[in-house]
């Protein structure tokens, strides 16, 4: 697999104050024999000069692996475990695939991109301002944890079923819930939510690499509008959103002259929506199970995660803990469900 994707080759020095990036002909890994199942023993810091940025391990059943977000992200992880599989089945790969190289030195024009993102700022940006339980500073935290709850298969299938009629992505569902649970809890009805994007064109659908994303959709769930228009006016800004994708996050911040004290530019909220693909791990004939990873960091105030699985839908709430308790945070995730229940 490192052989087949040059990221995974791929190693990073400083010349002369240039970060630059290193593909190595070949490199190996040593799958290390753990002694426990303590994945704070297996994580630790990489080393950016040597390839590869990637290390695994095996303790009885369960194998851990560790890949640095540099050469990767959750886009990659789908490819990376289904090759892996067919060749632990010893089975002959597809040819090879795009490599990041390609995407990373290939020039994009943004103007198009920066005009419409400027088009939907153009105004005074809003500040979404939850109460927290403790006061925020100058200085932004990033100490974390998660929350973790799930919603029933049976209000999932549902909630698919309704976004069909409605011609909808159950994404722009849960989206819609998230907006109007912010709208709620804040009382505002102008709301700018953090959105992961993959970043990849479909030439780049089988290959590994740091593609993702960030876009900052805004929403606004006022109080005149149906559910149902509400649900077309996400889809619509969404659709656009990701249109315009290619816009780099930090050039956007850049452009707009966002100047933040303690806090993150433009949103402090984000909603992340996980394909099932993404949870669905078979090695030869038996499915693996996801083991989650303990949450001590969180980059922004509040990340809600929905990620379907076979037999119901996580829910899982990165926040901050400089910010917000933990019963704090369970309350706000039982109000999004009982939203999510009533938006049929």
């Amino acid at each position: 697999l490192i052989a087949r994707h040059e990221s995974l080759r791929t190693r990073f020095k400083n010349r002369n104050g240039q970060i630059m990036q290193i593909i190595e002909e070949s490199a190996g890994i040593k799958v290390e024999k753990l002694t426990s199942d303590d994945i704070y023993l297996f994580v630790r810091p990489f080393d950016l000069s040597s390839a590869p940025l990637l290390r695994a391990g095996v303790y009885e059943n369960t194998v851990m692996i560790d890949l640095h977000h540099i050469i990767t992200d959750g886009g990659s992880m789908p490819i990376f475990f289904r090759e892996l599989n067919e060749l632990y089945m010893e089975r002959d790969l597809s040819e090879n695939p795009v490599q990041y190289g390609e995407f990373a030195i290939t020039p994009v024009d943004t103007a198009n991109d920066e005009k419409y993102w400027l088009s939907v700022f153009n105004d005074e940006i809003p500040v979404l301002e939850l109460n927290t339980d403790e006061p925020r500073t100058d200085k932004q935290s990033f100490a974390g944890a998660a929350y973790y709850d799930t919603i029933d298969i049976e209000l999932h299938n549902k909630i698919k079923e309704k976004c069909k009629q409605m011609n909808i992505t159950p994404y722009v569902y849960y989206m819609t819930a998230f907006s109007i649970l912010l709208c709620k809890y804040s009382n505002t009805e102008d709301l700018v939510i953090g959105m992961p994007v993959s970043g990849r064109s479909p030439k780049y659908l089988n290959t590994i690499g740091m593609f993702v994303n960030t876009v900052a959709l805004r929403v606004k769930p006022d109080g005149e509008k149906t559910v149902d228009e509400l649900f077309r006016e996400v889809k619509s800004d969404s659709l656009k959103a990701m249109e315009h994708q290619k816009y780099p996050f930090g050039d956007l911040v850049k452009k707009l002259k966002i100047e933040t004290s303690g806090r993150n530019p433009l949103f402090d909220i984000m909603l992340a929506y996980q394909d099932e693909a993404m949870t669905d791990i078979v090695f030869g004939d038996k499915k693996a199970e996801l083991l989650p990873v303990p949450v001590t960091s969180s980059k922004c105030d509040i990340t809600f995660n929905v990620m379907p699985r076979e037999k119901d839908v996580v829910l899982m709430a990165e926040y901050c803990t400089d910010l917000f308790k933990e019963s704090t945070v369970s309350r706000l995730v039982e109000s999004f469900k009982f939203i999510v229940e009533q938006l049929f």
